[in-house]
């Protein structure tokens, strides 16, 4: 029987994942701790982009502005995670960012945004989501002005889908 959880079903056909998470769970880490090994093991084993700056553009990949934000790194991914799904512990929250940037599955800035403003229509024509924090510390909080923002890791210009 498959199961409904995307992870496990990651985890079970993953003999390396499956592996390393038993042998982090065997570190007796912090949730925090854990959560951080998985981040940097999964990302470097898989050649993942952990940062913003990890992920290797193209000239001429986007189609358009709104293809722009896309979130392609585990960075970002767990920012918009944490955003959307607080009630996760941080572990799960990193396991599912690291997921859907192996599979190319992007959660967008819009998702997250549609919470924060409270429903899709409240999200500016344009905004700014400002990520903080080093790595599973990260933070996305919204903004109407970038400049409001200078000690954020990335602001990124964002366009609400039409």
């Amino acid at each position: 029987m498959e199961s409904s959880n995307p992870i496990i079903e990651w985890y079970s056909k993953d003999k390396w994942l499956c592996d390393l998470l038993v042998s982090i769970d065997k570190m007796n880490l912090s949730d925090e701790d854990a959560a951080r090994e998985a981040f940097y093991r999964v990302s470097d084993h898989y050649n993942l982009p952990k940062f913003p700056e990890d992920v290797f553009i193209e000239e001429g990949i986007f189609n358009s502005e709104i293809e722009k934000q896309r979130n392609k790194s585990v960075f970002e991914q767990l920012g918009i995670i944490k955003r959307m799904h607080s009630e996760n512990t941080l572990k799960a929250s990193v396991l599912l960012a690291l997921l859907y940037v192996y599979k190319k599955f992007f959660s967008t800035i819009d998702e997250a945004a549609s919470e924060y403003y409270g429903d899709y229509d409240g999200i500016p024509e344009v905004y700014y989501a400002c990520f903080f924090g080093k790595d599973v510390d990260v933070k996305l909080r919204f903004s109407s002005n970038e400049k409001s923002n200078h000690q954020a890791r990335l602001v990124q210009k964002c366009y609400r889908e039409q």
